[in-house]
Order: C-alpha cells, then structure tokens, then sequence
C-alpha cells in the first residue's frame, strides 16, 4: 500500500526548513535581537502614525521587510550565495549601516537634511537587494522587497520625519538607530 501523502510532505519539508532557521543562531540574533525588534516595533508606528500611510500598508511593509530578512539570511547561513553574490550581500550590509548612520546625521545637525540623496541611497540599495534575490527567490519576494521600498522611500514621510512633525516616535526611531548602529547591529 503507498502511504505518500503530498500534505504530509508538505509539513515535514515546513518543519525542517523551521528548524534550520532557528537552529542558525546568526538567523535567531537578526530577528529575535531586542534592539532589532524595539526598532521595527517603533519604524511600525512611525508608518502607522503618518497620515500618507494607511496602517495596513504599515503591516504589510513590516511583515515585506522581516520576510526579506529571514530569506536573505537563509540564503546566507545556507551557503546558497556564490562568491559574487555573497561579496554583494556585504556590501549591502554597508550600504545599509551608511543609510543609518546617514539618517541619524541628517536628525542630529540642523539644515543637513537631503532627501534626494538619501532616497537615491534606499533606491540603490533596493536595486542591490534586488540583484541579490533574483536569482534564488520568486518573483512575489521581488515585489515584496519593491513595495517595502516604496513605502520607505516616500518623499513625504521622510521630510515629515526630518520635519520633527512625527515626535516623540521619530526620536525613538533614532535612538533605536544609534543603538542598532553601537552594537554593530547595521
């Protein structure tokens, strides 16, 4: 008699790709890390607080962004990057310390504020994560990653944000940035 049941599969598979993600203790440190989740708790209500922003596309940003990093770290801990791809994803983790680093400077000094250059650093580091993901994941990833973008690269949100019109979550959000930046988190 066969016993295959393509929804039993269907559930071993699941759980043994659960347990290679929370056995990677890498992956566990990227979303489990306190200062990681006090920071996208906070970039939440950041979205969900502007007016541009409905609070289901809030969500669904969040949720775009930790899918992202849970795939890209999985192809990370996994060894599923080439050389080329794998010296990328580094340079993707600078580019993105750099936009940190750049928007906690940007708060802090007074009249420094740029949003085209800062927008033109989250569109290359989309186009970057992009390159990453094209040829290991699907095109639904592609426009998970495309849709967190474009919320977060909005004009209008990042000049409320330097325009101090979001307080006291905007300083949150960068004291959470600072955090996130000492503990070489970003």
């Amino acid at each position: 008699m066969d016993n295959f049941s393509a929804s039993r599969m269907s559930i071993r598979i699941q759980k043994k790709m659960i347990s290679k993600l929370t056995n990677s203790t890498s992956l566990v440190k990227v979303i489990v890390d306190d200062s990681m989740a006090d920071f996208l708790d906070n970039f939440y209500k950041l979205m969900k607080d502007f007016d541009g922003i409905s609070k289901k596309q809030a969500e669904k940003t969040l949720k775009y962004i930790i899918k992202t990093i849970v795939k890209i770290s999985f192809l990370w801990n996994s060894k599923q990057l080439n050389s080329n791809e794998t010296v990328k994803l580094i340079n993707i983790r600078r580019q993105l310390r750099t936009v940190a680093m750049t928007t906690v400077t940007f708060y802090d000094v007074d009249h420094m504020y740029n949003s085209s250059y800062l927008i033109g650093k989250l569109i290359e580091l989309e186009s970057n994560i992009l390159e990453i993901i094209a040829d290991h994941l699907t095109c639904k990833s592609a426009f998970r990653v495309q849709f967190a973008f474009e919320t977060i690269s909005n004009k209008e949100f990042i000049d409320a944000f330097y325009q101090r019109s979001m307080l006291p979550m905007s300083d949150k959000l960068i004291n959470d940035l600072r955090k996130l930046i000492d503990i070489r988190a970003l």
